[in-house]
């Protein structure tokens, strides 16, 4: 593990933390789904791990989430201005081709992109990535029990076949020009009321008509089961990570 830079600490809505990180070439080429082990210097016995959520090259600085509950136990806060970093771990997901080939013709992919979560830093940075590297347009749909990390905003962007009510959106990928919907099972304006089983489940057939879908998910045990059960149903490629 290497000492590292803190440049910002931002605390979420939820009191999730970001941890805004001076990086080197090993960092910023950390892809999609993969995470680092950090503790405070102080207290290097506490170590945590961490998804990475941005890489910023231009100006040498990765973004790692930590959820609250890991930020408490690894004592890491506002007052810690290094951290030690491991090098990126795990096993990261596969960007998609911009074409798949069905006989003798071409279809363009659609990724759509599930999160729980826990799975949400690696699905936003997975969501950027296949935007700026594959020149696709992703579509993203985030589930919380709880509480967004976030505001909800009204989305910029119509998303065809899904239910009527349902425009609220991520910020971050709004801002990054990236379709998004949000599903609560709390009663959040604008949110899907309901899991991401039952969303997934109530998808209608025009959804699918002329595009070819490829699923990405991230998340926990439920989350991933739903996607499953969603890709088999459809007869869809799926990549997971849990």
């Amino acid at each position: 593990m290497k000492v590292t830079k803190v440049l910002s600490l931002t605390k979420a809505k939820n009191d999730d933390v970001v941890l805004r990180l001076a990086a080197d070439e090993t960092l910023l080429d950390a892809l999609p789904g993969q995470y680092v082990n950090l503790a405070a210097c102080e207290q290097a016995q506490q170590i945590t791990s961490a998804f990475l959520f941005v890489a910023n090259v231009s100006l040498a600085y990765v973004e790692v989430y930590l959820p609250s509950e890991d930020a408490v136990k690894s004592q890491i806060d506002t007052n810690v201005t290094e951290v030690l970093v491991s090098e990126p771990q795990g096993t990261a997901f596969v960007l998609p081709t911009f074409f798949s080939h069905i006989g003798n013709e071409h279809h363009v992919i659609k990724p759509v992109l599930l999160a729980d979560d826990i799975g949400l830093p690696a699905i936003i940075f997975l969501a950027e990535k296949i935007k700026i590297i594959c020149g696709l347009q992703p579509l993203v749909f985030l589930f919380s029990q709880t509480q967004f990390p976030f505001t909800p905003v009204p989305s910029q962007f119509i998303v065809s076949n899904i239910p009527v009510g349902v425009l609220a959106a991520c910020p971050m990928l709004e801002d990054k020009k990236i379709p998004s919907r949000l599903l609560s099972e709390t009663v959040v304006p604008g949110c899907y009321e309901g899991a991401m089983d039952a969303f997934l489940a109530g998808l209608p057939n025009t959804f699918f008509r002329d595009i070819n879908i490829e699923v990405y998910a991230a998340g926990g045990k439920s989350l991933l089961d739903a996607a499953d059960v969603f890709a088999q149903r459809h007869h869809l490629a799926i990549q997971k990570l849990q």
